[in-house]
């Protein structure tokens, strides 16, 4: 919650697909270490931390997006036990 605002989006959300980027909203603490190892980097828009996560081709687009969803899913996995 910041400025006694609670956040509606869900957790990391991709909240854009750019020609170069991905870009995501809301990112767990789990997630985050992930990301990071795919070069992504962040940046603020109107208070809020936006990451990005870079790609060249359509492929490797594909390939960013399943290894989200897989860290997204392991996320969940781990909360539900």
């Amino acid at each position: 919650m910041k400025n006694g605002v609670t956040n509606a989006l869900p957790t990391n959300y991709v909240s854009l697909i750019s020609k170069d980027f991905i870009h995501l909203e809301n990112v767990s603490e789990n997630v985050t270490k992930a990301i990071v190892e795919i070069h992504a980097s962040t940046y603020e828009l109107e208070g809020r931390t936006i990451w990005k996560v870079p790609y060249v081709n359509n492929s490797e687009l594909a390939e960013r997006l399943n290894k989200l969803n897989k860290f997204s899913k392991s996320q969940i996995e781990e909360r539900d036990g």
